[in-house]
């Protein structure tokens, strides 16, 4: 005859599941993210050929994403210091970056995207960070509202830019995907980089 009473639940078992949670709950750090771009940025293995690794981020209420061959470092936020009589509203500044100096591009001027205004919740820290692309002799430097991880995805799956792409995205966008965290745009990085060099002309 079965006993109709209930198994107690093994706490060895309720340990590790909330060991799982909370691991899973954890912020994605600098360190994790830059360690995922190097690897998102090698040639990719037999079962996944085909495919590119996307840094996905956030710009206001735009999701985006650029591809990691692009990418050199994920840092958390840092003061831009102005150049003065600087002529284009796409370069903000300087950023000491590990001891290197960049130049500081705006974005969100580039692609037409309103600049977030809501602050942190409070305890919640600041999911800004700045994103470096580029070559190394000529690198950019971004301010993203937030970042997202990295994706792998393959390019024949891209999905048409829409006539309706908001702002001056569509100029820059090579095709949209849908992400496990929702719909991105794909930028092209080289359409993006040329548009910051040409800030400088």
């Amino acid at each position: 005859m079965n006993d109709p009473r209930p198994i107690p639940a093994d706490p060895a078992a309720t340990d590790q599941r909330g060991a799982m949670l909370r691991l899973l709950d954890r912020p994605i750090s600098a360190q994790a993210l830059e360690a995922d771009a190097r690897a998102a940025a090698q040639p990719v293995e037999a079962e996944t050929r085909g495919a590119t690794g996307v840094l996905m981020f956030r710009l206001g209420e735009e999701s985006l994403a650029l591809p990691a061959r692009s990418l050199r470092r994920v840092n958390p936020l840092v003061a831009v210091s102005p150049i003065p009589l600087a002529r284009s509203p796409l370069l903000r500044g300087m950023c000491s970056i590990r001891g290197e100096l960049i130049l500081c591009a705006d974005l969100h001027q580039l692609l037409g995207i309103t600049r977030g205004v809501s602050p942190p919740a409070p305890g919640s820290g600041d999911p800004r960070r700045m994103i470096v692309i580029g070559p190394g002799d000529a690198p950019w430097v971004f301010e993203a509202d937030a970042v997202m991880g990295i994706e792998r995805v393959d390019p024949g799956a891209f999905i048409p830019v829409p006539v309706t792409l908001a702002g001056s995205t569509a100029d820059f966008a090579a095709g949209l995907f849908d992400a496990p965290v929702g719909r991105m745009t794909v930028l092209d990085d080289k359409r993006v980089l040329a548009g910051l060099k040409a800030a400088l002309s």
